[in-house]
């Protein structure tokens, strides 16, 4: 950083900052910079600005809030040697409160895009599912329609309606003739489907029932025995 960048801006005769009565305050003449990264001016005796200079610019780089650079260290910073390590005691410089305040409104302004984003982008894929299930839906029923009993892929599907429309256009009474037939092979399999599905409720409707009489001959095996064992219990105790 060149200090000679920091030029005066002008000349001033202020109280002397060391004056020992408030009353009757000595004058000096002191020359004013700004500082160029914040509103701040840095004061210095006219007289001593040469030797003065560089040490006030560091110690308001030490503080300033505007300032992004590698804050200079202060003249009474020491090391500390202890068992061959040394370490550097730097003072701590604390943000000021319009800085943190305007730190913590761009963080929070920065927070609230963020969930405006994403809930904008929840919105899209929600809307994006419900599309594709739609599209899933009917991509089942062209299957269907074609005579598949499974899901295609629809690229495979589009590939069949095209070679329909060529066989219609050519012959169309033998396209409709196979179409019928896919039908029928359709209807025969779902046919099929439902019939196994009633001889699978039959068969389980089967269990049931001799699971029920199952029971029913243990319960009455159960109510048999009892006297018996109450004959017993009596016949110990007495």
């Amino acid at each position: 950083m060149s200090y000679s960048d920091w030029c005066v801006d002008r000349e001033e005769m202020r109280p002397c900052k060391r004056a020992k009565k408030v009353d009757a305050p000595e004058r000096h003449l002191y020359v004013i910079i700004p500082c160029k990264h914040c509103d701040h001016e840095i004061e210095i005796k006219s007289d001593s600005l040469r030797k003065h200079k560089k040490q006030s610019i560091d110690a308001h780089l030490g503080w300033c809030p505007n300032f992004q650079g590698v804050r200079p260290r202060r003249r009474w910073c020491k090391t500390i040697r202890k068992q061959g390590d040394v370490t550097p005691l730097v003072p701590h410089v604390t943000p000021s409160r319009d800085h943190q305040q305007t730190e913590l409104k761009t963080l929070k302004e920065e927070m609230q895009t963020i969930t405006q984003e994403n809930q904008a982008m929840k919105s899209e894929l929600d809307a994006t599912l419900h599309v594709m299930s739609q599209h899933q839906m009917w991509w089942n029923h062209v299957a269907m329609a074609l005579g598949y009993t499974r899901v295609q892929d629809p690229s495979s599907l589009v590939l069949k309606i095209k070679e329909l429309r060529v066989r219609c256009e050519a012959d169309p009474h033998g396209t409709m003739a196979e179409y019928q037939k896919n039908i029928e092979a359709m209807l025969e399999y779902n046919a099929k489907t439902l019939e196994h599905r009633d001889q699978t409720i039959r068969e389980k409707t089967r269990l049931l029932e001799q699971k029920d009489a199952l029971l029913e001959a243990y319960r009455s095996q159960a109510e048999e025995n009892v006297p018996q064992y109450r004959d017993l219990l009596q016949d110990k105790t007495v």
